[in-house]
């Protein structure tokens, strides 16, 4: 159970990708009920199965890295330590407060209660808002079970409170290019995450019904995104913190800079040590800052994790084991012999010393 003619030594995996992408395609169309936490277990793992197979993206060991919501930091650290602006637009099922309202994506269970004792409510939003909390509840449970058993069939999952899968797979590129000889891939569709390439970490995202796989090399993203003008001044992700910093990104950073001037030209004066062409200095240091991942807490934690985690922890336990657990969720489809020996044989198992 060995197999060291995979391409990459490890696919990092955006567990919130999968989940999200997985989650669509089991509920599309159902109602509560009609779908369950093992139907979405169950398809995160035909897609494991699907990448290898059919876009030939074969690693000795695939490793999911996960958000993680912090309650020393209210949420996420990147968001603490910017106040709250940061990703203005967005929210997670974990941290989402507020005051409930029908149509409200992060539906909890207190929330829904909160509804439910309101006679303003009519049935059809008490009904939209159950929807709403019956498929967060399937996530989020399914979520909890890969990390938890995933582990014991090749596929650990690593997290670190107040940490992103951004920060992880930039930190997981950043050590890899010194430890490893092979390379790695991250598997994402967030294209923020071209600029944390190396040399030794590519880029790969499924492809949608429609579309085709995308695989992106460090040589790609350094020809097409990264200005020849800074490479002798600046690294790849550094210019990504600068565009946006100064608000020429997509994840939601407030703008900083005066308008009608291109990012380049900004770029460059403040390389020569030019700040005025930026009319929030200090909302710009402090978002720039925020890509200096070496100064987050939880470092060493996540520094354990890529060099020692990564190369040992997990298992592969026979196939009654993995009967026992495909039975407990209803995974029927992939509860065969074949399956899991065409599943697990592809992983090195020298990188999957036990689970503690």
């Amino acid at each position: 159970m060995c197999n060291s003619s995979n391409k990459y030594k490890y696919a990092i995996i955006d567990n919130s990708y999968i989940l999200a992408r997985n989650h669509y395609g089991v509920s599309a169309g159902k109602k509560a009920g009609e779908y369950t936490v093992g139907d979405l277990i169950q398809s995160c793992i035909y897609t494991l199965n699907k990448i290898p197979r059919d876009f030939g993206i074969t690693a000795d060991k695939y490793v999911f890295l996960c958000d993680k919501w912090s309650p020393d930091f209210g949420g996420y650290y990147t968001t603490h330590l910017l106040g709250g602006a940061y990703k203005d637009n967005r929210g997670d099922i974990e941290s989402k407060k507020g005051k409930a309202s029908p149509s409200d994506s992060y539906m909890t269970q207190e929330k829904y209660d909160e509804l439910k004792n309101d006679p303003e409510v009519s049935k059809e939003d008490l009904k939209k808002a159950y929807e709403q909390l019956y498929s967060n509840e399937v996530r989020r449970g399914a979520k909890y079970e890969i990390i938890k058993c995933l582990s014991y069939f090749g596929v650990p999952s690593f997290f670190v409170p107040g940490w992103e899968f951004d920060n992880l797979a930039y930190l997981a590129s950043k050590l890899l290019y010194d430890i490893d000889s092979k390379p790695s891939v991250i598997i994402t569709k967030d294209s923020d995450l071209l600029y944390s390439l190396s040399p030794k970490m590519d880029y790969f995202k499924i492809p949608t019904s429609k579309g085709k796989p995308e695989i992106r090399t460090y040589s790609d993203v350094i020809d097409e995104e990264f200005p020849e003008q800074f490479r002798d001044q600046i690294n790849l992700y550094e210019y990504k913190a600068y565009c946006d910093s100064l608000g020429f990104g997509h994840n939601g950073m407030r703008s900083t800079r005066k308008k009608g001037l291109s990012k380049n030209s900004i770029i460059s004066n403040i390389l020569d040590g030019d700040m005025s062409d930026i009319n929030d200095v200090e909302l710009f240091r402090r978002q720039f800052d925020s890509f200096d991942i070496l100064k987050y807490p939880g470092l060493d934690e996540a520094r354990d994790i890529i060099e020692n985690k990564l190369p040992t922890y997990g298992d592969i336990l026979g196939y009654p084991e993995w009967s026992r657990f495909c039975t407990k969720f209803g995974m029927h489809r992939i509860n065969n012999p074949g399956f899991y020996s065409t599943f697990v044989g592809r992983f090195n198992k020298k990188l999957l010393k036990g689970v503690c």
